[in-house]
């Protein structure tokens, strides 16, 4: 697992902590991704600013959902918000990889190696090469 920097920690506690990101985790935990979805939607309508946690996880429900597409603009929003954190770049290029977009996911990770948290990228990037 990728080490997150101390913002990525207090924004997951903040999302974990208000009652619609309570929601939203109890929903997905069972399953009810749209409700989940809706829950950090109106998360991240209250928010007086975009956190990268809610997007990272709309894009967990996305792909449960199996809605590749807006999945991936989720995660990429993630990475705009976070540039420097190598946690959101390596769950972009995971998603890359489920897809089997290989040549994104070794440019994400080669990325993430670069970034704070971004450790487990190296191992992800021996993975994509055996």
């Amino acid at each position: 697992m990728a080490t997150r920097s101390l913002i990525e920690i207090l924004d997951k506690g903040l999302v974990d902590c208000d009652p619609n990101g309570q929601a939203g985790n109890r929903h997905f935990e069972e399953g009810n991704f749209e409700e989940a979805i809706a829950a950090y939607e109106r998360l991240k309508k209250e928010s007086k600013r975009e956190i990268a946690t809610i997007y990272e996880k709309i894009g967990d429900c996305l792909i449960r959902l199996e809605r590749p597409e807006e999945a991936e603009a989720a995660l990429k929003r993630t990475v705009e918000l976070m540039p420097h954190s190598g946690y959101f770049h390596c769950k972009l290029g995971d998603f890359y990889r489920a897809q089997k977009r290989l040549d994104e996911a070794r440019a994400v990770y080669e990325k993430a190696t670069e970034l704070v948290g971004g450790e487990p990228a190296k191992e992800k990037l021996a993975e994509l090469d055996s």
